[in-house]
């Protein structure tokens, strides 16, 4: 493991070729991790949600949507 990230009632950890795994509280998805993640190079964890940036820049969020937490700008992608 190269990161962990902390959220609410979750955990996220990345690894050095990139994958990301979770565990903790999934009540809103936020320990799903997209099966089609790859390469990640940062992970972040909110309350209920959690967000990877891949080495390529572009940002990945999953979990809960209630507050538009997972609407990632144009500009971020």
């Amino acid at each position: 493991m190269i990161a962990i990230a902390a959220g609410g009632l979750h955990t996220l950890a990345l690894t050095r070729d990139g994958r990301v795994a979770a565990w903790g509280s999934n009540h809103a998805g936020q320990c799903e991790v997209p099966n089609d993640l790859a390469e990640a190079g940062l992970v972040a964890a909110g309350g209920n949600h959690s967000i990877a940036i891949l080495r390529n820049g572009a940002v990945v969020a999953w979990g809960d949507n209630s507050l538009g937490q997972l609407k990632v700008p144009a500009s971020a992608r």
